[in-house]
């Protein structure tokens, strides 16, 4: 409550950061939403020091090469950001520098010992609504880091695989997604050489690099608003951000407007689906919704997070689009993809709808009917053999929901097997399927 209380209130023209920082709630089904546990190796992190996660500092670290995978041109984009942080860009014969969150260190160090700290930077740096990826002062781009920290419902911990996967879905989603649907793009990164020691410590040091289309939106005149922060209230207010933006002081204001953004969400997420099986791990800290500052019209969206993209591996071998990077994140079931869209798509649209108000069917208006509409004029459900299969996948009756408390109780998130276990899904009501489904 307290960091609530700091933020002060946004605008359309407040910065895409200031925005990142709005996000107080996670995931909507996440029932710790964003709690943030340290790992034994870290030093403890009591909230009344939860700047050192959101205004982070900075170290410069120098790490032999031998101990890690680098992928991409990460030296020379990274040059402007050494240079401004006053260190060299060229590192000694056999090591490279990587910037990294000061609070990772110790676990750094004590899985790569051989690793220095050259210098620490602070109050140049601010952290996104995930925390571990954060917007540096005057460079282009935006680094996100393995932590070993629990947010929400796990450790933000990945390794070589993720960063190979993520640069691999990046080259692909250039190919196929709308144009008005722009990409953070991951651009580069580096991770701990799993071949070499165990996994869990490999992780302890992966960096991706990650376009910031903040130049693009400015030129726009666009503000970039990440989707969870309209759903957010400020403090000691019981409006959301989307109700004091755009003015939705009536219930058909509402439903006017809600109508337009999940059209435009919609119709930009489900494309790859639709034309080339490729899901987007679209939940509303991914994608970010983009305004016109002079007008409040939304005019697209962008994509953040390569590693959460799955796809359909026959569609994708008969496109010649499945590539050796992605494969392990390509499945041939397709229901796996649908019930993953229904958690991040769809339970974030209810989420939305619930914060406007807009839950019971009130003066005959049905909002989920609503969606039930969109989403199957998206699909063109009455003609697109496969968009009807995926409207009747995501209306069914019941729909798997994620047990993440009964995870947690059962220490088997992550280590013990996911199917069979009453306490890792469970059915439960779907609210898209309405009463006459």
């Amino acid at each position: 409550m307290e960091y609530a209380a700091s933020r002060p209130l946004l605008t359309l023209q407040s910065s895409f950061i200031d925005w990142e920082n709005a996000v107080i709630l996670g995931h909507p089904t996440y029932p710790f939403h964003r709690n943030c546990v340290p790992d034994k190796a870290l030093a403890p992190l009591p909230p009344s020091e939860l700047h050192r996660l959101t205004n982070p500092t900075v170290a410069i670290l120098l790490v032999p090469r031998s101990d890690i995978c680098v992928y991409g041109e990460i030296e020379n984009l990274l040059e402007p950001l050494l240079e401004s942080f006053g260190t060299s860009s060229s590192a000694p014969a056999g090591h490279i520098y990587i910037p990294y969150l000061a609070e990772q260190v110790p676990a750094i160090l004590e899985a790569f010992p051989l690793a220095r700290v050259i210098k620490s930077v602070p109050d140049r740096s601010r952290s996104q609504s995930s925390l571990r990826t954060v917007t540096i002062t005057d460079y282009k781009l935006d680094l996100k880091f393995s932590v070993a920290y629990r947010i929400g419902s796990q450790y933000r911990q990945f390794g070589r695989p993720s960063v190979s996967v993520g640069l691999g879905w990046a080259k692909i989603l250039r190919k196929i997604v709308p144009e008005n649907l722009w990409l953070f793009d991951e651009l580069a990164g580096v991770a701990g050489d799993d071949q070499k020691m165990d996994y869990h410590s490999s992780c302890r040091l992966a960096c991706v690099l990650r376009e910031n289309s903040t130049a693009r939106a400015d030129v726009n005149d666009e503000a970039l608003i990440v989707w969870a922060a309209l759903m957010e209230k400020p403090y000691c207010d019981d409006r959301t951000y989307a109700e004091i933006l755009f003015h939705l002081d009536t219930k058909g204001k509402k439903v006017e407007w809600f109508t337009s953004y999940i059209k435009c969400l919609m119709e930009l997420v489900l494309h790859p689906l639709l034309h080339y099986g490729v899901a987007l791990e679209a939940h509303a800290q991914n994608m970010i919704a983009r305004f016109s500052r002079s007008t409040g019209d939304i005019t697209g969206f962008a994509y953040r997070d390569m590693g959460g993209v799955r796809g359909h591996a026959p569609t994708l071998q008969k496109l010649g689009l499945l590539t050796e990077s992605i494969n392990p994140t390509c499945k041939d079931d397709m229901a796996y993809f649908l019930d993953r869209l229904h958690q991040t798509l769809i339970q974030n649209i209810g989420y939305l709808l619930y914060t406007l108000g807009l839950e019971d069917i009130d003066n005959g208006t049905d909002v989920w009917g609503i969606v039930r509409f969109v989403l199957s004029d998206t699909l063109d459900a009455d003609n697109n053999i496969f968009g009807g299969q995926v409207y009747k996948h995501l209306t069914e009756q019941k729909m798997p929901l994620n047990c993440y408390l009964g995870r947690r109780m059962a220490s088997s998130f992550r280590s013990r097997p996911t199917q069979g276990a009453e306490h890792l899904k469970r059915e439960v009501p779907n609210h898209i399927a309405g009463t006459s489904a």
